[in-house]
């Protein structure tokens, strides 16, 4: 008959994704007379999908979204302001001098602030804003750009100060470790 994917329960009542094919027994006739299942476990498959589009869209280290993400977003971003004629905005949070603790205090030190980072400015924009984790300038800061639309992007620049008494009260970040 065939076969596809489906959910099934174990024997403890827990749900759980599988592979099932089915065959029809026929009798000397040709009628049906029952049906064999085979089902196999895909728990493992669907979970390294799931981890694998999680991968394509987010920064595993800060979980923002990554550049494909905000560029999907920031498109739809612009075609939903343009389709009900409002504004919306891009704006940049810079990490001054990013590189020189990243390379001073090693990278897991740069990995922990910026995970501070992350945290810290997705607590204070919230939403209507997506924010994402940018690679760092040779030299410079480090950089992370946000959205803001519908309504709230007429409040850009207050959104655009929110993190930044967030940010200044210092970082949990270790000094030392490294990669």
């Amino acid at each position: 008959m065939g076969g596809g994917g489906w959910w099934t329960r174990r024997k403890n009542g827990e749900l759980y994704p599988a592979w099932v094919s089915i065959s029809a027994v026929r009798n000397e006739k040709g009628e049906v007379n029952k049906y064999i299942s085979v089902s196999s476990d895909i728990t493992e498959s669907k979970q390294a999908e799931d981890r694998i589009r999680y991968l394509a869209y987010f920064d595993p280290l800060t979980d923002l979204p990554n550049r494909t993400l905000l560029r999907d977003r920031t498109e739809q971003l612009l075609l939903t302001a343009r389709r009900e004629q409002r504004s919306a905005a891009l704006f940049y949070l810079d990490v001054d001098n990013f590189q020189n603790i990243n390379d001073s205090r090693r990278h897991l030190t740069g990995d922990q602030l910026w995970q501070e980072v992350a945290r810290r400015v997705t607590h204070a924009l919230q939403a209507p804003t997506a924010a994402r984790r940018a690679r760092p300038r040779p030299g410079g800061g480090g950089r992370s750009p946000a959205t803001c639309s519908g309504g709230a992007s007429s409040r850009a620049p207050a959104w655009a100060r929110r993190p930044t008494p967030t940010l200044r009260a210092g970082s949990t970040a270790r000094a030392g470790g490294g990669r």
